[in-house]
């Protein structure tokens, strides 16, 4: 026996018939179709968790100094500057720059953070001049995060991005408080690339944020 089915929605009552709309083909019994999970794209990274977490009840928040001797990243807490330079010591802008300044006052750690001012038209970033090597983040766990404090949270961006140049972003959730931010995700096996970064979106007036204390485990 041939089963067909198809079916549609009505524009209009059919003594109270509704009907699914698709087609099934099928010889002998009709059965259930199921959709097949979509597997992962080559280098698509999974995210564990994102969180904006406001203090130090945050279990990870010890990892987040910006000294922490396993961090993977240098001068987290943003305390050297080179004379001169746009950015802190081991830090540089991805495609476009945010300004950046060492702040004395709004500081988490240490004498300095960093001051970020964005730009009105365009997206902005820093990111490590320095990680590790992508063969060492394969197959592992990483957190990324900072302390972050600013008046407009919804224009600060913790992110990793993976080998899709898919942006997995958090922002902080609370104005006006120091707000650890992190970001941990499982790099896979056949990834191409993983950048870490700190980024403001574009605004008029331009965003600000401070920023202290980042770092990055490999977990």
């Amino acid at each position: 026996m041939r089963i067909v089915q198809c079916a549609f929605v009505a524009g209009f009552a059919l003594a109270g018939l509704m009907l699914g709309c698709g087609k099934t083909e099928t010889t002998g019994t009709a059965v259930e179709t199921t959709t097949a999970p979509e597997k992962p794209k080559p280098g698509e990274m999974k995210v564990i968790s994102i969180t904006p977490v406001p203090a130090e009840e945050v279990g990870v928040a010890r990892y987040f100094p910006g000294s922490h001797p396993e961090s993977a990243i240098a001068n987290g807490g943003f305390e050297e500057w080179y004379a001169g330079a746009d950015f802190p010591a081991g830090w540089r802008a991805m495609i476009n720059a945010p300004t950046a300044e060492h702040e004395e006052t709004i500081t988490k750690f240490g004498k300095y953070s960093l001051k970020l001012t964005g730009d009105k038209d365009k997206a902005t970033h820093i990111q490590p001049d320095a990680q590790p090597d992508l063969a060492d983040l394969k197959a592992k766990n990483v957190l990324f995060g900072a302390w972050v404090y600013t008046d407009e949270p919804e224009k600060v961006l913790v992110r990793i991005i993976d080998s899709w140049e898919t942006y997995h972003d958090v922002s902080p959730s609370s104005p006006g408080q120091w707000e650890l931010v992190t970001v941990r995700a499982e790099i896979p096996n056949d990834s191409t690339r993983v950048i870490f970064a700190i980024g403001l979106l574009g605004s008029d007036p331009p965003a600000v944020c401070y920023v202290d204390g980042a770092a990055l485990i490999v977990e």
